[in-house]
């Protein structure tokens, strides 16, 4: 056999390990043992590494051991205990496993099946294997193995009570995800087809119709599953199956684009995150990479039906073709775009019609802006994004630290100067209402000193060109308030250790209380976020936002120091919204929020914290419990899939 194996197409999937799952269902120990001798009698024969798994839906298994007869045979054995779990079908209990298990290449096998000689057919061609597959059913295979590549990038099976592999098998080849799957003809499968089978081939035919369509077998599939419900005598049941408006979309598999490259990469790091946490709770998630997707390849992915299409910052759909069509309409499918930053850097982009487009916003003030300026978009959802926790624990050796770049404001300034006279004039009076009225959003401000310049009320779309030329003008006072937060506080003697070589360009970067290091990547941040008392974070620009930096601080036990929000004041900031007080600690004290009008009193404030080492010690403990009940990637996965299962119109 091996010396066959190795010069055909499935070579290198005959060699690698495969895990043997047998699923038991009843009590009788006799039929359990001759299924596991038939799988210890024929598999090895064919693969070089098989584990074997018991997954036991009964209990009460006792002292059987099932594994010294055929000891030699498997690489791994084990009894994997699920009786207390409810379930409706063994499609469920697969799905179940599918989520739990560990593993590269898997096989379900139900107790009471024996395995004969195999003869497994070459799955290379996925559009041949799809054709052959809907044209002649279930009868083409008796078993498959599944990838664990598939079920990440698929999802889980549907919830039928026969042959839910065959739809599988069918989702696998329409998405590309096909090629490395193992199909065989078992010699020793009795392969009943019953009604319900049926039932699988109208779902399917209905699902997949533009692509059978495509293939060119649709009405060759059709015609011939008709004629076999015609002689069976269930033409009626049939006719009624494939009359069904099919709408559930929650087995097409979820689309992520990664790849960008702005923001030192911190929004691939969040589609990478909410990808994988979506992948665990049982959803299929294609990752696109943006900066990689050929022509080609392109069409090919958007023109299949997804659950839904997810960009970050993305300007995918409101790509024009040459035709004129905006791409994100020729997407199947709800989109989402996750929001980072201020609308007014999408403004062109959110200007297009594109149809079923939703918004996520990790601010809630621009989500505002968004359902204010863009009607047209289908909905807004405060989204913040998530943090993650480290998986060691580390002493404190910093009392604060500020893991952010240092920026110039004076260049941004001199930026300001070649904007056009009439928007001069304008970013000047801007800038000074912002520095004298930092919790003040942009748009508000703008509007103030258009009235205040004494000129008439700008129209909508010149509004929003007006907003987004102000942008250096907001740069400016982030990398001001940035400078001047840190210099309040070295200079009223606390020590603040800042990770970025950009510092030293800092006017302050001399002073003894100011420790500069090199720049960190990402997951070296959180052990430093884990090593601190205290994590400083400024925002300036979010007013109503709560930043992944602030997630991170509070999953790793630092209790954060930041600039007010009206999300955090609302969710942390006390009676008055801006959290701990030196002599007036609270038991409800999560995090120190300061308030950029005037932050004189914030040295004061973090050093009283400081030297009452248990309240902090409680304070940072409090706000590790609620962050992983509420800012982990895993819940804003919940939350995702709660806004795509229910009336994304509404949901906020």
């Amino acid at each position: 056999w091996w010396d066959i194996a190795k010069n055909t197409p499935y070579a290198d999937r005959l060699e690698k390990p495969l895990d043997c799952v047998v699923i038991r269902l009843t009590e009788n120990i006799e039929t359990l043992s001759e299924t596991v001798r038939s799988i210890a009698r024929v598999l090895p024969g064919y693969f070089r590494s098989i584990s074997l798994t018991i997954a036991d839906t009964v209990g009460n298994i006792g002292g059987w051991d099932p594994f010294p007869e055929a000891d030699s045979s498997f690489s791994y054995k084990r009894i994997f205990d699920i009786s207390e779990r409810d379930y409706n079908s063994v499609t469920a209990v697969k799905n179940d496993l599918l989520t739990r298990l560990d593993y590269d290449r898997i096989l379900f096998i139900e107790e009471g099946d024996t395995l004969g000689d195999i003869e497994v057919l070459d799955t290379s061609d996925a559009d041949r294997v799809t054709e052959v597959l809907l044209t002649d059913g279930v009868a083409v295979f008796d078993r498959v193995i599944l990838t664990g590549e598939m079920v990440d990038n698929l999802g889980l099976m549907c919830e039928m009570n026969f042959d839910p592999e065959y739809e599988y098998l069918i989702r696998a080849g329409v998405y590309g995800f096909l090629g490395k799957a193992l199909l065989w003809q078992d010699s020793a499968h009795q392969h009943g087809i019953y009604a319900d089978t049926y039932y699988m081939y109208s779902y399917v035919l209905k699902r997949y119709s533009d692509q059978a369509m495509a293939l060119g077998v649709y009405e060759e599939a059709l015609t011939a599953r008709t004629d076999e419900m015609e002689q069976s005598g269930l033409k009626a049941e049939w006719d009624s199956w494939m009359a069904e408006k099919e709408e559930s979309r929650d087995k097409y598999p979820i689309a992520i684009m990664r790849g960008m490259k702005e923001c030192q990469g911190t929004l691939d790091n969040f589609a990478q995150r909410l990808g994988e946490k979506l992948r665990k709770k049982g959803r299929g998630v294609i990752f696109w990479d943006s900066e990689a997707l050929g022509e080609e390849r392109m069409q090919r992915l958007m023109f299949l039906p997804y659950s839904a299409v997810v960009g970050f910052q993305s300007r995918l759909f409101s790509r024009k073709l040459s035709d004129g069509k905006l791409l994100g309409n020729l997407i199947q499918g709800e989109k989402f775009n996750f929001l980072f930053d201020h609308p007014i850097y999408m403004t062109e982009d959110f200007k297009e019609p594109v149809e079923r487009l939703h918004i996520l916003s990790q601010d809630e003030t621009y989500a505002d802006y968004v359902r204010k300026r863009f009607p047209h978009i289908s909905s807004v959802c405060h989204f913040p994004p998530a943090g993650v926790e480290t998986d060691k624990t580390h002493e404190k050796s910093y009392d604060i630290t500020f893991i952010a770049t240092y920026n110039d404001y004076r260049k941004e300034m001199k930026l300001i100067k070649n904007l056009p006279p009439n928007y001069r004039r304008v970013a000047g009076r801007f800038l000074m209402r912002q520095r004298r009225f930092p919790n003040e959003r942009a748009e508000d401000a703008l509007v103030r000193v258009i009235d205040d310049m004494g000129y008439e009320p700008l129209p909508d779309e010149a509004f929003t060109q007006a907003l987004y030329a102000m942008g250096n003008v907001v740069r400016c006072l982030m990398y001001y308030f940035r400078e001047r937060v840190v210099q309040t506080l070295i200079e009223d003697g606390i020590e603040v250790d800042v990770f970025s070589r950009t510092w030293e360009d800092a006017p302050y970067a001399h002073h003894p209380l100011l420790h500069i290091h090199d720049e960190i990547p990402h997951v070296k941040s959180l052990e430093v976020m884990a090593k601190s008392r205290l994590s400083l974070n400024v925002m300036s620009w979010h007013k109503g936002g709560m930043t992944e930096r602030i997630a991170n601080a509070m999953l790793n036990h630092s209790v954060v120091v930041s600039d007010r929000s009206t999300y955090l004041c609302r969710e942390y900031g006390g009676s008055d919204g801006l959290g701990y007080h030196v002599g007036s600690a609270s038991e409800e004290d999560m995090m120190l929020l300061f308030d950029l009008e005037d932050f004189s009193d914030l040295p004061e404030r973090i050093r009283g914290l400081l030297s009452d080492r248990d309240h902090l010690e409680k304070m940072a403990e409090r706000a590790y419990i609620d962050a992983k009940a509420r800012h982990t990637w895993d819940a804003r996965a919940e939350k995702f899939l709660d806004i795509l299962s229910g009336d994304v119109t509404k949901r906020d």
